[in-house]
């Protein structure tokens, strides 16, 4: 799955990106913009990127990658934030809600990954790798007959 998915912190990016542009409607005016923070995983977010934006998007909704640093990327900040508090109510579900978890919780959308459900998320993958290998080599005998 390594191999076809990349490491962890791609494929959740992957996921995201993939995720976001399901739940959007078709549009054709506006530019969605994505903004990753310059780091060693670079390489591997453009290129997943670049798939989704030819072969996996749906509502073919205009979009952009954009790198940056957190001092002047301010959605960079906003995301170590949500981070920083999705960690903090994951790590010890049981304590009380932090304020700042209250007050993003209504705006997004949790999904716990722990023991009790972690192999169907393995089975998940493991479909998307095959679906994305049958893609593939689909594509590769259309080009071959060509």
């Amino acid at each position: 799955m390594l191999k076809a998915l990349g490491n962890p912190y791609t494929t959740c990016f992957h996921w995201l990106v993939q995720s976001v542009l399901e739940l959007m409607k078709p549009n054709k005016k506006e530019t969605l913009k994505f903004v990753h923070e310059n780091n060693s995983d670079e390489k591997e977010a453009k290129a997943s990127f670049e798939f989704i934006a030819q072969d996996a998007n749906p509502n073919k909704v205009p979009m952009r990658l954009l790198f940056g640093g957190k001092r002047e990327q301010m959605p960079l900040q906003s995301a170590d934030i949500l981070a920083h508090e999705a960690y903090k109510r994951f790590k010890d579900p049981d304590k009380p809600e932090r304020k700042p978890w209250q007050i993003l919780r209504p705006k997004i959308v949790v999904v716990h990954l722990g023991k009790d459900n972690m192999a169907k998320l393995v089975q998940s993958l493991e479909e998307i790798v095959k679906n994305t290998s049958d893609q593939a080599s689909s594509a590769a005998r259309k080009n071959k007959a060509s």
